[in-house]
């Protein structure tokens, strides 16, 4: 593996993240929980910017 593809991951607790972290987490599992909600509706209910959404949910994980 290269040095630049290799990625560092972190275990962080919650309450020490940015809310729009925390936000873009809980509308990943409401998605993955109800797959016929939209992404709109989804940031709309935990009131978050779909740009920030977008910034996040690539790079944020949860189990």
């Amino acid at each position: 593996m290269d040095e630049k593809d290799y990625k560092k991951f972190y275990l962080i607790r919650e309450d020490v993240l940015p809310e729009s972290v925390v936000k873009t987490l809980k509308i990943k599992d409401l998605l993955k929980n109800d797959p016929s909600m939209s992404i709109f509706e989804a940031v709309k209910k935990f009131d978050l910017s779909r740009s920030a959404f977008y910034k996040y949910r690539d790079t944020i994980f949860s189990n």
